[in-house]
């Protein structure tokens, strides 16, 4: 399995997907819609990719203008592959890769007071806790920069509301196949 890079430095770069269905590379049209929504906040920007699989997601926003890259990968061989690609593009000094709990690595994170511009959270669409403990998290947490964007890719039925978010504001749903993106913004309550 395999995917292309689809805009930037690395356009047309064919990179390595897992086999089997442990991980679900985002769809180029899910890709191109979060590029064209936040072109504007990657240039320079810290990019964190909250169960990155192959990396699909932090590798364009290396090739679209991001500083640097955080990776976050639970499953052992997505991460064996995401080195991979990482190696292949020879961004190594540019990127940052946690293999564990999407979780625990967030709490690790909030130690470090790192802060990022886009966080791209994509978990297993069957996990609908995790999606709602990751989105608390972010939310309590200071990961997200002032004006700081955060997307969650999903099924289309899941069932997260937002309502108790205090610094999380949902700017926009929009849905492309199976999959929804969910854009929220940071602001102080």
């Amino acid at each position: 399995m395999s995917f292309r890079i689809i805009g930037g430095e690395f356009r047309g770069r064919v990179l390595a997907a897992p086999k089997g269905s442990a991980t679900r590379p985002t769809a180029g049209m899910v890709r191109e819609a979060f590029f064209n929504i936040c072109r504007h906040s990657m240039e320079g920007g810290a990019f964190l990719d909250l169960c990155a699989g192959s990396g699909a997601m932090g590798l364009e926003a290396l090739s679209r203008g991001a500083n640097s890259a955080t990776f976050v990968e639970n499953d052992a061989l997505a991460a064996k592959t995401l080195r991979k690609n990482i190696e292949l593009l020879a961004v190594e000094a540019r990127t940052t890769v946690i293999v564990g709990d999407a979780v625990k690595a967030l709490g690790q994170l909030k130690r470090s007071d790192k802060r990022f511009d886009v966080i791209y959270v994509d978990p297993p669409y069957d996990a609908q806790v995790l999606y709602d403990r990751i989105l608390n998290d972010l939310d309590s947490s200071r990961l997200l920069a002032d004006d700081g964007d955060l997307f969650v890719e999903e099924a289309i039925d899941t069932a997260y509301d937002g309502g108790l978010l205090q610094h999380l504001t949902l700017k926009s749903c929009r849905r492309y196949g199976k999959s929804q993106l969910r854009h929220y913004r940071w602001s102080e309550a």
